[in-house]
Parts: C-alpha cells; structure tokens; sequence
C-alpha cells in the first residue's frame, strides 16, 4: 500500500527568489543544482505574501509538459529595480525559490530557462501597491523540483 501522511508542518508562502542565468548551471540531478559561481546570479526581493509559484501539469499530443509560472511583488517603483528589471528583460532564468517550510525549490532548467517579464504599477490611493510584478514562466518538461541548498 502506498501512503501520503501528513506533514508535521507545513508553512507556505515563497520568501526568497534568486534568477541564474540558464549559464551558470552546471548540471541539476536529483536533488542537487550544481552552479559555475554566485556572481552573476540576481536575489531578488519580493513583498512577503506576494510571491508565488504554479506548476500546472498539462497532456497535448506530444505528450506530458508542466505549465510552470513564478510571480511576485517587489515594492517601490525606484531607479535601481526599473534598470535591473530592464536588463533581465526578455531574458531567460533558472528560478531557485526558498518556502516557507525551508526547502528550496527550482523551476526551469538550463535546457527550458523560465521568460521574464515585468511591470511597473501603482494605484490611485495611498493604500495601492507601488512597484513591480515579475513574471517567469514557460511550458517545461521537467515540473518545479525541490533541491538540497545550492548556495
């Protein structure tokens, strides 16, 4: 018989997202993501309780293939974040997300690197959001995995 207990814990919610570029990954087996250094890797801070991270698995006639988007919040429309987002731009990353249980995750691989995409928003009252909703996504055939502490 199989069985699923439950988790003596279980505490949601994304609370760290790095972005490597789809070169720094040397290779990601089981549950180790191997990375070439840190230097060109971006942590990137998100609103707590805005963030997060959809694998959504899909059947077409090529077979199983995972829907995998990550979103998040970062506060405060300002000249740092518009360049860096601006600079990521179009690109593509390997998305490595720290959870609220402790557990690393990564979405994307170095062969199927997730799309950025950004926005600059703020709303018309004092209580409105004022920043930028990130976006990685693509459609992968490998789903968000959970991995041992790359850094």
């Amino acid at each position: 018989m199989k069985t699923l207990s439950k988790p003596s814990d279980n505490l949601g919610g994304m609370l760290r997202l790095w972005a490597v570029p789809p070169s720094c990954v040397v290779s990601l087996s089981g549950r180790t993501l191997q990375l070439t250094g840190l230097d060109d890797i971006t942590q990137i801070y998100l609103t707590a309780e805005s963030a997060s991270a959809d694998c959504l698995m899909k059947r077409s006639e090529a077979g199983l293939f995972y829907d995998i988007a990550v979103r998040g919040f970062s506060p405060r429309i300002r000249e740092e974040a518009g360049l860096l987002f601006g600079d990521m731009a179009g690109h593509d990353f390997v998305v490595v997300l720290l959870d609220g249980n402790g557990q690393f995750l990564v979405a994307g691989t170095r062969d199927e690197p997730l799309h950025f995409s950004f926005s600059a928003k703020t709303g018309m009252s004092v209580s409105d959001r004022n920043g930028y909703d990130i976006t990685f996504e693509r459609n992968c055939t490998t789903p968000v995995v959970q991995i041992s502490d790359p850094f």
